[in-house]
């Protein structure tokens, strides 16, 4: 098989740990890098919504969550990000086939599967749909990107109902989209801000304190720790307006890198 410039990660998910290991050996010969394993539905779940491979292949019977659901749970989670997801299963199941195609499924086999065939396809799958992705409607990707930066004010803790909620969310999406503005939060940002929402920026920096004192006294101190632990002590202050927005806009960029978007 001629090597593709493209090394597609690859997350395997089935119970029989010999076909993991066997499966893992024969796609790492043929140039496709395998990153995790994993014995079940539920811990498949975790490392691929972790890990972000290109591609899963999974078995179609798991334990906790079977192929079908762990296909529509990481495709709801993931949605455009998802992974090329190839089912294989030891005997020939139709209606079980038809269940996980119908659930995203992008290819089924048979086992016991052929490795060099089986990476061809990991690599043709999951090529086209980098390209896709690549492609994507700008329009629906700065859709998906303000879901994702109100899904995580949600989750630190900050109240929709105060005004640095809606402050705080649009000043993120700016610097999502132009990563220089998280040097000039005060100069550009707070006023861009400001002029979107007729309010003054002195209006929208109080406003961003006021909110991001609300997520550090009553908020979700786990969550809060996985953003802000590593480089804001929690027991001794809170971050500044400008770490707080910088450090949510380069989590979200460094988790939306293969997407450009307009500034």
């Amino acid at each position: 098989m001629q090597k593709s410039e493209f090394s597609p990660k690859v997350i395997i998910v089935d119970s029989n740990s010999e076909f993991r290991s066997q499966c893992a050996q024969g796609l790492r010969r043929c140039g496709v890098e395998v990153i995790a394993e994993a014995s079940d539905g539920h811990e498949g779940y975790g490392k691929i919504i972790r890990l972000k491979p290109n591609a899963v292949i999974s078995d179609l019977y798991l334990g906790k969550i079977d192929g079908a659901q762990l296909i529509r749970e990481v495709n709801k989670e993931l949605r455009n990000e998802s992974p090329v997801f190839i089912m294989a299963a030891s005997f020939n199941n139709k209606n079980m086939f038809e269940e996980v195609s119908e659930a995203g499924a992008a290819y089924c086999m048979l086992k016991p599967i052929d490795y060099t065939v089986l990476s061809e396809r990991i690599i043709r799958l999951s090529d086209k749909e980098k390209k896709r992705q690549s492609f994507k409607n700008p329009l629906q990707a700065q859709a998906d990107l303000e879901a994702q930066v109100t899904k995580i004010i949600h989750e630190i803790g900050i109240p929709a109902h105060i005004k640095g909620y809606k402050f705080i969310r649009s000043a993120i999406l700016m610097c999502v989209n132009d990563p220089n503005l998280t040097n000039a939060i005060t100069k550009v940002v707070y006023p861009a801000v400001a002029d979107e929402f007729y309010t003054t920026p002195s209006r929208v920096e109080r406003a961003v304190r006021h909110s991001i004192e609300v997520a550090f006294d009553r908020g979700n101190i786990k969550v809060l720790t996985e953003y802000f632990g590593y480089t804001i002590n929690l027991s001794k202050g809170k971050p500044t307006n400008a770490e707080f927005i910088a450090m949510i806009a380069d989590n979200l960029r460094m988790a939306n890198r293969s997407l450009i978007f307009a500034g």
